[in-house]
């Protein structure tokens, strides 16, 4: 009777954990690879939980509707995967956590606030498209792949980073 019992919670919590672990790993974004489900029914929903909180600092409409986390170019019959792997691209420092990625006088642009606190020291930054720069992203190093992915390296814990961003000219 207590063996039952035990088998039980055993499986259980077998269950449980094999739950969490496909959890935590389906919330990691591989810069380099993700796999498709196209035709399969599924959730399109994995989790309730809030990612991340952007706050409009401007007070300008028009908050880019997409953001970028990574970018693919080659798909197979379950994958896509980026057929440059490598991110050629250090940015420069332009201030103690701050990076411009654009000429022009970045000021001008309209600024928002991400909330998220990244759990790694080496993550993909969700950016939008017509990013002009990075401000107070806790990191030693950004890097940029040929398709725009931002990789930021070294991370400290942060409660969130500013963007500036290109209010036109949407890719």
């Amino acid at each position: 009777m207590v063996h039952t019992g035990l088998r039980s919670a055993h499986l259980g919590l077998k269950a449980e954990t094999q739950r969490w672990i496909a959890n935590w790993i389906s919330q990691q974004i591989n810069p380099l690879k993700t796999s498709t489900a196209l035709g399969h029914v599924g959730r399109l929903k994995l989790s309730d939980s809030i990612v991340f909180r952007i706050a409009p600092e401007s007070g300008e409409q028009g908050f880019p509707p997409l953001l970028n986390e990574a970018t693919y170019n080659l798909p197979s019959t379950t994958n896509w995967e980026a057929d440059n792997r490598a991110f050629p691209y250090e940015q420069e420092h332009a201030d103690t956590y701050r990076w411009e990625f654009t000429e022009l006088p970045v000021e001008t642009f309209p600024e928002a606030k991400i909330y998220r606190e990244f759990d790694r020291e080496n993550v993909l930054i969700p950016v939008p498209p017509q990013l002009a720069e990075i401000n107070e992203l806790a990191a030693l190093q950004v890097q940029m792949s040929d398709y725009g992915t931002i990789q930021g390296m070294n991370l400290i814990p942060a409660p969130y980073y500013r963007i500036r961003y290109q209010p036109a000219g949407r890719i």
